[in-house]
């Protein structure tokens, strides 16, 4: 591990090496050990679940130092050399990046004719970044504003329009609806009070919204704390809750206003693992859980957890049907791994890890995608970096932002990039 890595380390997760074990490759992810109540970071150290439950979604995290950023091609014959877009925790814009590397601003409150009346509040600094975007045929982006809202733009940055207060992480596009991640905050109820001994702290209330795209409208909603799913789901969820941090989370009632609350799941991604099921999975950060709910969102279906910590992203791996995820705490002794989970025994692969000489760690975000031609991209958030690979884990591609954070002399976290939709030819910038 590089010298420019351990004072971040020694600072975000103190005892990480120390209090983790290792989840092996090859392991079975369906099952928890035999001593374990039921919820993984019992077995893989109190320490880092603290760590990853207090960290949030900052500008930026590593020191810029003198590190090199732009775009470097190590395989011309095998790199998707392609338009991407990507977001920055440095403002609220979505980027171009052109297969020459050259970055376009396309998106951009700054550039929004009408962000006063129609854009977000922005009450916290944490709260100035698009977290996810996807942009749609048509050249519009949906944007995560994160703990905010979601909104649509126009190619000219104009908001067509803004819903689904309290968005956060994720949403998913099937059509002309699309699925999306809120959360709410509200007191606990007759059966959570009694959990917490009489507790009256107020719970975070992760949520799953199916909305219209063209106009942003509420099709349906379930609040996931409150479902019920059979003993398996009681368990869990009753343990996280006893688990669960007081956290700082943006309150969708309030505009966004911060306000103390239990963080027990920390949804954080949405994914079409299952082409059967009409609602995609949720997983749950805190637990390490694919989560399925019922068609009608009316139960808990199923639930599926892994040694994984702090984990992000599952997406469908076309290679063999099974799950791609970004484990962020992966290898005790190195950083993140990208896995391969089978989907039929659910064995976990390792495809990418780095090394000591050549550091991998994201400690909060990053993103894995699989490629045209078997080939992977993968967000090294912290590290505001991006990097293609093959399945192998020959390094392809490599992306590193340019966009600092001035005051404090950091790199601009990477929260988001994916291949555009319709931006494949050049177009003229827009600044």
């Amino acid at each position: 591990m590089s010298s420019t890595r351990l004072p971040l380390l020694s600072r975000l997760v103190p005892s990480l090496w120390i209090a983790a074990s290792l989840a092996g490759c090859g392991a079975p992810v369906d099952e928890a050990p035999s001593s374990s109540t039921g919820f993984w970071f019992a077995e893989r150290g109190e320490a880092i679940r603290d760590a990853v439950g207090s960290l949030g979604y900052a500008a930026g995290y590593e020191p810029a130092e003198e590190r090199w950023s732009g775009l470097r091609v190590h395989e011309p014959d095998s790199a998707y050399l392609e338009t991407f877009i990507f977001s920055s925790g440095h403002e609220p814009a979505a980027y171009a990046l052109l297969p020459d590397g050259t970055i376009e601003r396309r998106w951009s409150l700054d550039q929004s004719p009408n962000s006063d009346e129609a854009g977000p509040e922005l009450p916290h600094p944490t709260q100035h970044a698009w977290r996810r975007i996807q942009e749609l045929p048509d050249g519009d982006l949906l944007v995560i504003h994160e703990g905010l809202c979601l909104m649509r733009l126009a190619p000219d940055s104009t908001i067509r329009w803004r819903a689904v207060p309290g968005a956060h992480h994720d949403l998913l596009v099937q059509g002309e609806e699309a699925w999306v991640l809120d959360r709410t905050i509200s007191p606990p109820t007759r059966r959570e009070q009694a959990w917490l001994g009489d507790m009256d702290t107020p719970i975070t209330r992760d949520g799953l919204v199916r909305i219209a795209i063209e106009d942003g409208s509420v099709l349906e909603r379930a609040s996931i704390t409150e479902l019920h799913g059979g003993a398996p789901w009681e368990q869990l969820y009753r343990e996280a809750l006893l688990r669960a941090r007081r956290v700082e989370i943006g309150d969708a009632e309030l505009d966004g206003e911060l306000r103390e609350a239990l963080d027990p799941l920390h949804a954080n991604a949405l994914a079409a693992l299952d082409p059967s099921r009409k609602v995609p999975t949720i997983f749950l950060r805190e637990t390490g859980t694919f989560l399925d709910l019922a068609a009608d969102l009316s139960r808990v279906d199923g639930t599926r957890s892994g040694p994984f910590i702090g984990a992000h992203d599952p997406q469908l791996d076309p290679a063999n049907g099974g799950t791609l995820l970004f484990d962020n705490f992966g290898d005790r002794a190195i950083g993140s791994q990208i896995l391969s989970i089978a989907r039929e025994d659910r064995t976990a692969r390792v495809l990418y890890q780095g090394t000591r000489e050549a550091p991998f760690f994201s400690p909060v975000c990053g993103a894995v995608l699989p490629l045209p031609g078997d080939r992977l991209l993968v967000v090294e958030s912290t590290a505001g970096r991006a990097i293609q690979i093959d399945r192998n884990g020959k390094l392809l591609w490599e992306f590193r932002t340019p966009f600092r954070i001035p005051d404090e002399d950091l790199v601009a976290v990477l929260l988001d990039m994916r291949p555009a939709e319709t931006l494949q030819a050049r177009p003229p910038a827009i600044r």
